[in-house]
């Protein structure tokens, strides 16, 4: 019905539906990552400075990529840490809390936004040295859930872009 072009373009649908799926599935492997890279920047200057939270969180921010997860987190971070700033009145977790609401990441799940609204909730009090243990503590877990999301991200990933292109070459042939 098709011929050759028919079958080709059922082959090249097929693969890039797969790409697609793999690309999202590596998602949260990127978020988790970029929260990582944040953290690590946050402890570095909770350790050398003592900044107040909003100021913390706009620093943080501003030693993130511009693209990507990690794009996405700096937004997330500045939202909170501005929120901060201009309403004294907020607790932390609530302006983390409504910055998760405007400002979405791709591939978070709710076992990372569990871990950083109790990270928010423990940032808020205590001294700097306190802040920079939870942050430690915060760390560590990304670790494991990054190596994790690799995992999953690197053996789903090929599943998926080998079933696409499988299904697609089985249409094109199909439809020959």
């Amino acid at each position: 019905m098709l011929g050759p072009a028919g079958a080709f373009a059922c082959f090249a649908a097929g693969t890039g539906a797969g790409l697609l799926l793999r690309n999202r599935c590596h998602d949260r492997f990127h978020a988790l990552e970029a929260w990582r890279d944040a953290l690590e920047v946050m402890g570095l200057l909770l350790q050398e400075e003592r900044l107040p939270l909003g100021d913390l969180l706009c620093q943080t921010a501003h030693g993130l990529a511009r693209q990507g997860a990690a794009a996405q987190v700096r937004a997330r971070l500045l939202h909170t840490g501005e929120a901060i700033l201009s309403a004294p009145s907020l607790t932390l977790s609530q302006a983390y809390e409504a910055a998760v609401k405007t400002c979405p990441i791709s591939g978070e799940q709710a076992e990372e936004q569990g871990h950083l609204i109790l990270l928010f909730g423990q940032l808020s009090s205590g001294s700097a040295a306190m802040r920079h243990q939870a942050v430690m503590a915060a760390m560590k877990r990304f670790g494991l859930l990054v190596e994790k999301a690799r995992s999953k991200a690197e053996d789903t990933g090929k599943l998926y872009a080998r079933l696409g292109a499988l299904g697609g070459l089985m249409l094109g042939i199909a439809l020959w």
